[in-house]
């Protein structure tokens, strides 16, 4: 851990080429691939963490797919504020529909796939069964789900203790 001072956020641009922010606030990088080749995988970081936690598996994962990673709100890049955030996991999904639109749009041809750490994974898998349920046409799009240690009930069940951790957590990190 750096002792200075002056606190030093990791350089996502060292990993990622585009930041975008949605009309909410949601901070969402774009590792993309040059030769457009692949599909997109979405990441969703777990409880606490942020999209740089993905850093190194965007940049190495460039040369085949495009990587998209995003901050939940309260976390890493997000404008939404960490106080009195609303965690709820239909605000989480709602959160994460808009970021998959953005790819959709951004990718018109591209199938996606979503892969979620933790608390991630859980709402990746909500995210996922919305989609097929309530919007056939753009879940044909979705080609895979992978989850990352994520017990979804335990995942869950942990996100109203998140405030107070997310709280006491710098926004961004010394080191990948």
């Amino acid at each position: 851990m750096n002792n200075s001072s002056a606190f030093v956020p990791i350089k996502w641009d060292k990993y990622f080429d585009e930041q975008f922010y949605t009309k909410q606030g949601t901070s969402i990088f774009v590792a993309e691939n040059a030769k457009q080749k692949g599909p997109v995988v979405i990441a969703l970081h777990g409880a606490g963490l942020a999209a740089v936690s993905f850093a190194h598996l965007a940049k190495y994962l460039k040369n085949r797919l495009t990587f998209v990673a995003f901050d939940f709100r309260g976390h890493g890049y997000s404008k939404i504020p960490a106080k009195n955030v609303d965690l709820s996991v239909d605000k989480l999904i709602k959160e994460t529909l808009e970021v998959v639109m953005f790819t959709l749009e951004k990718y018109p041809r591209k199938s996606i796939i979503l892969m979620g750490h933790s608390m991630g994974g859980a709402i990746a898998s909500k995210t996922a069964k919305f989609l097929l349920d309530n919007l056939p046409q753009l879940a044909s799009r979705l080609k895979g789900l992978i989850l990352i240690d994520s017990l979804e009930s335990i995942a869950l069940e942990s996100i109203p203790l998140m405030k107070k951790l997310l709280q006491s957590r710098s926004k961004a990190f010394y080191s990948v």
